[in-house]
C-alpha cells in the first residue's frame, strides 16, 4: 500500500498545481489592475520552524472599497518592505480575490506542479 504514496501524492501536488494556473489566469483574464501597497508583513513559523513573511496589501478597488488582504503567497526571506508600492490584481466580484502582481505571480503553481512530477517520476522510475 505504502509503494503507491508518491502516485497520490504527486497527483495531488499536481492537481493543485494545475488548478492555481487556471485561477490565476482566470484572475489576470478578468481581473481588475490596481495600485497598492504594504501595509504590513505577517511572520508565520513554517515547517521546522522556520519563519514564513506573508505581505499584507492594502487598495482601493474600482467601486473606492478599501481592502486589506494577506498575501497567499509568503517567502523565508521577504523582497517587500512595509510602505513599498505595488501592483494588484482583484476580481471585481470578490475583491479579497487579490494577488500581487510581481515576477514570482506563478512561482507558486510551478512549484506544486514540479513537485507532482517528481513524485511521479520517482513512481513510475522505481
Amino acid at each position: 500500500m505504502w509503494d503507491i504514496l508518491p502516485l497520490f501524492i504527486g497527483a495531488i501536488s499536481l492537481i493543485s498545481g494545475i488548478y492555481e494556473v487556471f485561477r490565476r489566469q482566470t484572475l489576470l483574464k478578468y481581473g481588475n489592475k490596481t495600485k497598492g501597497i504594504v501595509f504590513k508583513l505577517e511572520e508565520e513559523i513554517g515547517s521546522g520552524g522556520a519563519v514564513m513573511y506573508f505581505p499584507v496589501m492594502r487598495f482601493t478597488t474600482a467601486k473606492k472599497e478599501w481592502i486589506t488582504k494577506k498575501s497567499s503567497t509568503g517567502s523565508s526571506f521577504s523582497q517587500l518592505k512595509i510602505g513599498d508600492k505595488i501592483e494588484i490584481i482583484y476580481d471585481p466580484e470578490n475583491p479579497y480575490n487579490a494577488e500581487i502582481l510581481n515576477s514570482s505571480y506563478y512561482s507558486l503553481p510551478v512549484i506544486f506542479i514540479l513537485v507532482g512530477l517528481s513524485f511521479w517520476i520517482y513512481y513510475f522510475t522505481s
